[in-house]
């Protein structure tokens, strides 16, 4: 199968769900492009990234270019009568996906501010469903990541933790999170809760495989990590 036919059957599969569960609330329109500029550099024999042609999501707290990075608040997006924050770069954990090949689709729903504990009902994008059963609890900040496991709106996820970000949505719906060690991956660029001890930024996947490969891609030292927790990681 190639990028393309892969990326066209995840958006069919968004078109079809989302409406219905609400977890991605920005769709990337360059997808397609992405994939096939991946199926032209497989077809060259050109070098590759590990994860090249893999359809993600990405949660709305990390910045990433040509989006606004809202929080799941109203006042932060314009079409909700706020202010658009428009990032200058993505965030480290997204530009290290893109230079892994993968196939960015859009971004997820989130509650306000990331401190909602189990639903995101308070976001103007208003509530994310739980995908295995909507009369369920999605947990924390799933709002697609997670959701985008029983409905196929993209393969790894990189989340943000605080406190249960990861753990919460990957229990609640049969998924596989990996919460690592503090400073393992960087959280600069991503809207802090507790930026400067707590947040961490690692997947969610389906599978094992699939979380240890996209923590292999997020993990490593960064420039913008802050000093002193470049110096004690």
């Amino acid at each position: 199968m190639t990028s393309e036919a892969l990326t066209s059957a995840y958006l069919e599969r968004i078109a079809q769900v989302n409406p219905r569960y609400n977890a991605i609330i920005f769709m990337n329109p360059q997808a397609l492009d992405d994939a096939r500029a991946i199926d032209r550099r497989r077809a060259s024999g050109a070098p590759l990234g590990p994860l090249a042609g893999v359809p993600v999501v990405v949660k709305d707290t990390m910045d990433m270019v040509g989006f606004p990075t809202t929080g799941g608040w109203s006042l932060l997006y314009s079409k909700a009568g706020g202010v658009d924050l428009l990032p200058g770069t993505d965030s480290p954990v997204v530009a290290r996906m893109r230079a892994a090949g993968c196939v960015i689709l859009g971004k997820t729903n989130v509650p306000v501010l990331s401190a909602t504990g189990s639903h995101a009902n308070d976001s103007w994008a208003g509530p994310t469903l739980n995908a295995v059963d909507p009369a369920f609890h999605a947990r924390w900040q799933q709002c697609g990541n997670g959701n985008g496991r029983g409905r196929e709106s993209g393969r790894p996820r990189p989340r943000e933790e605080t406190g249960g970000s990861i753990q919460n949505p990957a229990s609640a719906q049969a998924l596989v999170g990996i919460k690592p060690t503090f400073a393992l991956v960087p959280n600069a660029g991503v809207m802090p809760l507790a930026g400067s001890t707590r947040d961490v930024v690692g997947p969610i996947a389906r599978c094992v495989r699939d979380a240890a490969l996209a923590l292999d891609v997020l993990a490593g030292y960064s420039e913008e990590t802050p000093k002193r927790w470049r110096q004690s990681a």
